[in-house]
């Protein structure tokens, strides 16, 4: 494949983070797919060490196929995965938990519902005030706030305050964690527990994730613990 001057620059990158930015269409997963072959086949690095983040499944599967296509049969283990995959691939040992522990968000809106019912709350739109509940409570967990100072945009702080801290009862109280936990736990692991983060940091050398600017403040955040120096390279 020919590439121009400057995707050559981010491909042939090695030492120290690199940041990309180019709009859509402009071959991102090209740059990406091409370092890491540059990586392993000219700059010497082991494909075990290569970690690649998208925020899908769909465009992680993608990243392989299109990597494996330039590799031409050659089988190297880099290590595709969505935030969420890798989250819970770092917390599930230390936390014991396995995909049952994973809550629908069917069975998020009926929790909800309940605690609705619960509260003696009425509303015309059920179903809207469920989607508007569950969304800023995923507000609340990925940029870190503090509930007690949260102010709801759709009911009064005190109903909505109430309305979380019942839900977060009932999510441990079924032993049940949501994408959004993930990100906590992870983020509370890798800060209660240096032995584990520096475990990370070993088998994670090389990092690349498609698309950072649409991360939240608690992905940064494991980021920046998980990529601590000019050793970890970040695209």
């Amino acid at each position: 494949m020919d590439y121009s001057k400057e995707q050559l620059r981010a491909i042939e990158h090695v030492d120290g983070p690199c940041m990309v930015i180019a709009g859509p269409g402009s071959g991102k997963t090209a740059v990406i797919t091409g370092r890491i072959k540059y990586l392993i086949e000219s700059a010497g690095v082991s494909p075990a060490d290569i970690l690649v983040i998208t925020f899908t499944r769909a465009a992680a599967a993608e990243m392989e196929q299109r990597f494996k296509a330039m590799t031409k049969g050659h089988i190297y283990p880099v290590r595709f995965g969505t935030f969420h995959s890798i989250y819970f691939w770092i917390i599930k040992t230390a936390y014991k938990l396995s995909n049952s522990n994973i809550i629908s968000n069917e069975e998020k809106r009926k929790i909800i519902d309940k605690i609705l019912v619960g509260m003696s709350l009425e509303y015309e739109n059920k179903e809207d005030i469920i989607s508007g509940i569950l969304s800023e409570i995923s507000l609340v967990k990925c940029d870190m706030l503090d509930i007690d100072n949260y102010y709801s945009k759709d009911m009064p702080e005190n109903e909505f305050r109430e309305i979380y801290k019942r839900f977060i009862g009932e999510m441990n109280r079924f032993g049940k964690i949501d994408f959004d936990d993930m990100m906590v736990m992870c983020y509370e692991l890798l800060n209660k527990r240096p032995d584990i983060l520096e475990t990370c940091q070993k088998i994670f050398k090389y990092i690349m994730i498609d698309e950072f600017q649409d991360s939240n403040k608690i992905q940064y955040e494991i980021f920046k613990m998980l990529a601590p120096d000019t050793r970890v390279k970040v695209i």
